[in-house]
């Protein structure tokens, strides 16, 4: 009993520096990028856009690194050393990703204006959503292999993420960007939810043990057009029966109501959900 305390006190113990390393990457990546300081932006500036990208940013790191904790019948230290390792990546892997948000998911947009001129909390709900969703596809991918496989599952997980940007604004009637640009709250949320369940329908995906490279991207891919398909399709349905889909489009878009988008992010959601429930 006071072993496996002892054991779980130590790994809450290396999360809680692999998040400081975390913070210091992201610090000089900020300072490198958009010539400003992360900390002033947190609390002498209260910039609660760049906050909520930044938290989410640290909930990334642990869904991955805690996901990657494997008993692995050798030693403790060999574990201790493995959850270091799997931390490093992530941390690596989530910041490549945020400048991928800013390129792909939000092309239209300038991530860094906007979080840090413009204080667009909107934005910053939508990379916290795409830091999720991308640790949840490492979360599975930590399970199918070595880290080959985990590189390569990250990749098809970004190029997945930017398809479904694009896809995101086909099968809704307004235009995401510009609605989120203009600080609607709602479309925000309704689309980080579908980023974050779409990150769970890629990390289950992935999750299990690889047999052939080819055969598993096959599956895999075939199984998230599937579940994306279904997102889609329960939401026009649920949208239609129980909330009116053109009702609840007008209140997203027109009286930017964030229970709206709440109820849209819920949807995708518990869909996701049980969508991956017996996979």
């Amino acid at each position: 009993m006071f072993t496996t305390v002892g054991e779980n006190l130590g790994l809450v113990a290396v999360l809680m520096i692999i998040l400081f390393f975390g913070k210091i990457a992201l610090d000089l990546l900020v300072h490198l990028r958009h010539r400003t300081n992360a900390d002033h932006e947190l609390s002498e500036k209260d910039n609660p856009a760049f906050g909520i990208s930044f938290f989410g940013f640290l909930v990334g790191i642990a869904i991955a690194t805690l996901s990657g904790i494997t008993r692995s019948g050798s030693s403790y230290a060999a574990d201790i050393a493995l959850m270091a390792a799997h931390g490093a990546f992530t941390i690596a892997a989530l910041l490549l990703a945020w400048i991928i948000n800013d390129k792909g998911i939000l092309h239209r947009i300038s991530n860094a204006d906007a979080i840090f001129s413009k204080r667009n909390v909107e934005v910053g709900l939508v990379e916290c959503g795409s830091f999720i969703a991308t640790s949840l596809v490492l979360s599975g991918a930590w399970s199918s292999g070595g880290w080959g496989a985990v590189v390569t599952w990250f990749i098809v997980g970004q190029l997945i993420f930017i398809l479904i940007g694009f896809l995101y604004h086909k099968i809704i009637p307004y235009d995401i960007h510009a609605e989120i640009e203009s600080n609607n709250l709602a479309c925000a949320i309704g689309f980080a939810g579908f980023l974050v369940a779409a990150g769970e329908l890629v990390g289950k995906a992935v999750a299990g043990p690889s047999s052939h490279l080819g055969t598993d991207l096959r599956d895999s891919l075939l199984y998230i057009v599937i579940g994306l398909a279904t997102l889609v399709v329960i939401r026009l349905l649920i949208g239609r029966v129980f909330l009116r889909t053109r009702q609840l489009n007008k209140e997203i878009s027109k009286d930017r109501n964030p229970n709206a988008g709440m109820a849209e992010a819920v949807i995708y959601g518990v869909t996701a959900l049980a969508f991956t429930a017996l996979l």
